[in-house]
């Protein structure tokens, strides 16, 4: 019993409890991190888009919308399009969060934690907004076999905004033969020959040959 009653008398719960000062260091990390983590992200993948973005469509990498991945130009400058959108709102929603995480040292916890969670829904806000655009723009430039619906004009813009690796891949000429192709010479049809009004037609038949002497 003594030695029970030492350790109760030596044994100090605020040891293993931490102080209220670390545990609203380790709050505003992670509601910092949470806001900080949407608009990286959206930058991030606006960079790939547009500088490495997949040269094909395909279901696992890319931007995908259903009239951006009908061809091969339609992909690139849907990939193009989404990167620029992607990386400016990407840029921008990351300069916001930094300024605003810095008040949250001056916040009590339920004010930073909805003000973390304003920030939040506004960053989910943006990323549908985007997906929606892109999908509307590609609509409206790109039938759903990949072609432009603007004649060749806007067709040779948007080409500017397609690698020119994959434009030669794209636009491989085929090889012309060496051999030229016979030329077909048509027969022009004969004229039908009618007979005319108050003349004859002398055929072999008529024809009598006399004997010679």
């Amino acid at each position: 019993m003594e030695k029970i009653t030492e350790l109760l008398n030596t044994f100090s719960l605020e040891k293993y409890i931490p102080k209220l000062d670390t545990l609203m260091g380790w709050v505003q990390w992670l509601v910092s991190l949470a806001v900080r983590v949407g608009p990286i992200c959206i930058l991030v993948l606006g960079l790939i888009y547009l500088l490495i973005p997949p040269k094909e469509a395909n279901r696992k990498a890319g931007f995908r919308t259903y009239f951006g991945m009908g061809s091969v130009i339609a992909w690139n400058v849907t990939q193009r399009l989404a990167g620029i959108v992607m990386t400016i709102t990407g840029l921008i929603l990351t300069i916001i969060a930094y300024k605003r995480i810095g008040k949250f040292a001056s916040y009590d916890m339920m004010t930073m934690a909805n003000a973390a969670l304003k920030m939040v829904k506004s960053q989910v806000i943006c990323a549908l907004v985007i997906y929606v655009f892109m999908f509307l723009l590609t609509a409206v430039l790109f039938n759903r076999k990949g072609d432009c619906r603007f004649g060749e004009k806007v067709s040779h813009l948007l080409e500017k905004l397609v690698p020119k690796k994959v434009l030669a891949e794209v636009y491989v000429k085929e090889p012309i033969s060496a051999e030229p192709e016979e030329e077909l010479i048509e027969e022009e049809p004969s004229e039908p020959t009618f007979e005319k009004q108050g003349e004859q037609v002398i055929t072999a038949d008529d024809i009598v040959i006399e004997d010679l002497d």
